[in-house]
């Protein structure tokens, strides 16, 4: 066979080490040229998002508004081809910093951040150094993806300040309240089961020992109608603990030191029972909720 080749051009093509990653820019990538599609892109994103955060757990309800956590953060990350990268950390004597910056994959650098976790926060002031050293690096990468991917969060309906730079101590609530203030605590009768929902939940150090407080509360359970409430202390390695991550955590085992902002306002079962001076707990999957058509 003859072949006959007109015009051709030798192009030097340059040369690939086997096993070397090539950098490609993702199809899906918001940062387009036009900003009508990027507009759109962005809308077709927030769309698919909203479900899978959802879905996820990766929703923190605090004061009647809907935060994402990092989690959530990270997830939009990858489906437009951004990470955040921690690139410093600092000891501040009293907590730590840390900053973040978030890359694309061919390696820009389309946003950075800086966040401190110190001791100066009610709920941090006797953790060990490694979760607020933890928690800084959660808040800076969180900070940083939220520079340019914000606006897409808010396209899906959700506030764009993440859920771990909401504080959970006195200060956030307003006047110094608490989310067990409107609560009736130790006022559930033994034995029954009650429909639960977590008010609050954060991790503390006790004696030496990392343990979840979890607020959980119940509505209008006495006769004075007012809400009721029990503060659990949950250990890793006890059954209550057990019970937690498979009915509200959905059996993935929350890290020490993390932030707990994604359970509130999760529901469970929840029942007591007298130990001597001391109300235990059981922790069960809610009760289905029948909807009429």
């Amino acid at each position: 066979m003859n072949e006959t080749i007109v015009d051709a051009e030798v192009v030097e093509m340059p040369e690939v080490e086997v096993g070397t990653a090539v950098a490609v820019a993702p199809a899906g990538n918001l940062f387009a040229t036009d900003p009508v599609e990027s507009l759109e892109k962005a809308k077709e994103v927030a769309s698919a998002l909203t479900d899978v955060l959802r879905g996820g757990g990766m929703i923190a309800n605090i004061q009647r508004k809907e935060y994402v956590n990092v989690e959530g953060w990270q997830t939009l990350g990858s489906m437009v081809g951004v990470s955040g990268v921690v690139t410093h950390t600092e000891n501040i004597g009293n907590g730590w910093m840390a900053t973040a910056e978030a890359r694309t994959m061919d390696g820009r650098v389309i946003g950075r951040a800086d966040a401190i976790c110190s001791r100066d926060e009610s709920t941090w002031n006797s953790r060990p150094d490694y979760a607020l050293l933890g928690m800084a690096q959660t808040r800076a990468i969180s900070r940083a993806l939220r520079g340019p991917l914000g606006f897409v969060v808010k396209l899906a309906g959700f506030e764009a300040t993440a859920a771990e730079e909401i504080p959970h101590d006195g200060d956030s609530l307003g006047g110094g309240s608490r989310p067990e203030d409107n609560l009736q605590m130790g006022v559930l009768p033994e034995g029954a089961p009650f429909s639960a929902t977590v008010r609050d939940a954060s991790w503390v150090n006790a004696k030496g020992k990392d343990k979840i407080v979890l607020i959980a509360g119940v509505a209008n359970t006495n006769p004075n109608k007012q809400d009721a409430g029990e503060k659990l202390w949950l250990e890793p390695g006890r059954p209550d603990y057990k019970q937690f991550v498979e009915h509200i955590c959905g059996g993935i085992e929350p890290p020490v030191g993390g932030s707990l902002a994604a359970l509130v306002g999760k529901p469970f079962d929840l029942t007591v029972s007298l130990n001597g001076q001391y109300r235990n707990f059981a922790i069960s999957a809610p009760t289905p909720v029948e909807v009429a058509a």
